[in-house]
């Protein structure tokens, strides 16, 4: 089952397979390959397809895929903490996708 959010300017869905190609391109920029580095990014977004990763794809009000959202949780009592990693391709920064990801 896609799960699927909608903000004021932003669509988040589960990633899938088929995002693969985007999902790559956009981490090869300059600018997102700063902060989310890897050496193999296929076999990143394969194994995080895998490993169940809870991730969602950003698409734009016209839907193409604008970015990536990841979620991750360590429940382990003593380190319990969550968290939030985005990445917008650089074209469309400062668009408001990043704010409303955050609060669909």
């Amino acid at each position: 089952m896609t799960e699927k959010l909608t903000g004021q300017v932003v669509r988040l869905r589960s990633v899938a397979a088929s995002d693969r190609d985007r999902v790559v391109e956009m981490r090869r920029t300059p600018e997102v390959a700063r902060w989310w580095r890897g050496v193999n990014l296929v076999a990143d977004f394969d194994e995080a397809l895998i490993d169940g990763l809870t991730q969602f794809v950003l698409e734009s009000p016209d839907g193409s895929v604008v970015g990536l959202l990841q979620c991750s949780e360590e429940p382990d009592p003593e380190y319990r903490h969550a968290s939030l990693d985005i990445l917008i391709d650089p074209a469309h920064h400062r668009q408001g996708y990043a704010t409303d990801a955050y609060a669909p």
